[in-house]
């Protein structure tokens, strides 16, 4: 894979750009387009209950296994598994699933809330023992650590079967919090931006929150034969699949059973397949793309071609905020700079993270002639919030120590550590044993990681203003 990226340090003129390219790109034809995605899948059914069967679960798991294996994905089932084999099996599935373009996982079983925690619940579990809690999984726990192993994740839930095992537990003390399984909230920070580790997933639910779903009256419950029919259906996003089984569902239990899902996906998702790539995009999508493509350096994009085609791509697909960014990458080659920092702005405002990342480092380079440090890393920043990977080395991992060999700067660092509750910083100007240990002190309370001064750190200080401010330069590419 083709991947080009900029990466920003501020010297003696404030600035400085670095760009790295992995490998030569190139365009590709649509007659070699392949979905090559690698796409994995934990399929997981419990059935056969000691104290409480089920009909169907094993067969709907069965259902949307085959499925899923039909289109593409990697599939691992886990069939009527004790407590004590599933922790291992959901682990060797995450290590499995490194590098995955998706990750999905599916359940069908009991599930309960308890203090508005949820739980899956294996087929040996026992509800009178001492310690009951012991024997049953955490939903979480099924997500923990699976946005490192792929991009998109998707956790589906036909779990909200009636709770037979609540009148137990609460005799035990166990405080069950109502029938179904609890929200899965997809939190937000300041209201707005989703925090690391939750952009890219999606949790279905086979009804609301809090209430039950029907394990169905014939081979299969309504969830799972209306989302196995749903995905019958070629180059349909997810979000659709997902309104097509609600539909099926509700249908199908006279409206006494909804559907719900939480999104904090980045762009549409296709499970099964994704459309012929648009021309466009052949000549002018940017190496990381969700359209399965190979992409194409914006050094070798051909702009007399580039243009007309995204140009045409816009007029028929006028909300489309990758087309946006491809439409933007094409001028940005072209040397029509302000052209295409408009689109890369109204991409990015439309959440496109590719096109933040790429607003952000524009503003940083002053392709539009202005520099603007701190308007620029907001974006990347949010860019990063989406979990956009070149994002996270710009923004959290690209060491600017270099930066603060000059007095000045470090006595702007050592005077906003002081501001932020940090005892024992020295006003040397010198990056001293003092001042490193101030600087980890700091990063320790605020949860930053490593050692390095990253962007990140001088925007959780608020000093990137002062230490870089705005300033006009000769629009160029350098």
């Amino acid at each position: 894979m083709t991947m080009n990226f900029r990466l920003f340090v501020c010297f003696s003129i404030f600035f400085v750009l670095i760009q790295q390219v992995a490998q030569a790109g190139g365009v590709q034809s649509d007659d070699d387009y392949v979905d090559k995605r690698v796409r994995t899948a934990l399929i997981i059914g419990f059935s056969a209950y000691k104290t409480a069967p089920l009909q169907n679960p094993v067969a709907d798991a069965t259902l949307i296994a085959k499925r899923l294996q039909d289109a593409g994905f990697r599939v691992e089932s886990l069939l009527d598994l004790p407590a004590r084999e599933l922790a291992s099996a959901v682990e060797a599935f995450k290590a499995k699933a490194q590098g995955s373009e998706i990750a999905l996982i599916y359940y069908a079983g009991h599930g309960l809330q308890v203090d508005s925690e949820n739980y899956i619940v294996p087929v040996d579990f026992d509800p009178n023992v001492e310690n009951p809690l012991a024997n049953l999984y955490p939903v979480r726990a099924l997500l923990e650590g699976l946005d490192k192993a792929a991009k998109a994740r998707v956790l589906l839930l036909d779990a909200c079967r009636d709770n037979p095992f609540g009148e137990a537990l609460r005799a035990r003390g166990t405080h069950v919090s109502g029938d179904g399984l609890a929200p899965i909230e997809l939190p937000v920070e300041d209201g707005k931006r989703w925090p690391q580790g939750t952009s890219g997933l999606l949790v279905a639910y086979a009804t609301q929150p809090s209430k039950t779903a029907s394990d169905g009256r014939g081979s299969n419950s309504p969830y799972a034969a209306g989302l196995a029919a749903a995905l019958a259906t070629p180059d349909a996003d997810f979000e659709s699949v997902l309104k097509t089984t609600s539909a099926a569902v509700r249908a199908e239990t006279g409206g006494q059973q909804h559907p719900e899902y939480r999104s904090a996906l980045t762009g549409s998702l296709y499970l099964v397949a994704r459309p012929k790539p648009l021309e466009c995009d052949l000549l002018a999508v940017d190496t990381d793309n969700d359209v399965s493509l190979k992409g194409v350096v914006l050094e070798d994009i051909d702009a007399a071609k580039a243009i007309p085609a995204c140009e045409a791509a816009l007029k028929e697909q006028p909300g489309s905020p990758r087309i946006m960014h491809n439409l933007g990458r094409a001028l940005e080659k072209a040397g029509r700079y302000q052209e295409a920092l408009d689109l890369y702005h109204k991409a990015a405002q439309l959440g496109f993270d590719q096109a933040q990342l790429y607003y952000g480092n524009s503003l940083m380079e002053g392709l539009g002639g202005e520099i603007d440090m701190k308007t620029g890393l907001h974006w990347v920043r949010l860019a990063y919030e989406r979990g956009n990977r070149q994002a996270m080395i710009n923004y959290a991992e690209y060491d600017l120590s270099p930066v603060f060999q000059r007095s000045d700067r470090v006595k702007i660092l050592q005077d906003a550590l002081r501001k932020a509750g940090i005892g024992g910083v020295p006003d040397s100007g010198v990056m001293d044993d003092a001042t490193n240990a101030a600087l980890a002190s700091y990063k320790t309370a605020t949860g930053l990681e490593g050692q390095r001064i990253t962007f990140q750190v001088l925007d959780r200080l608020e000093i990137v203003d002062v230490l870089f401010p705005k300033r006009s330069i000769a629009p160029s590419r350098q």
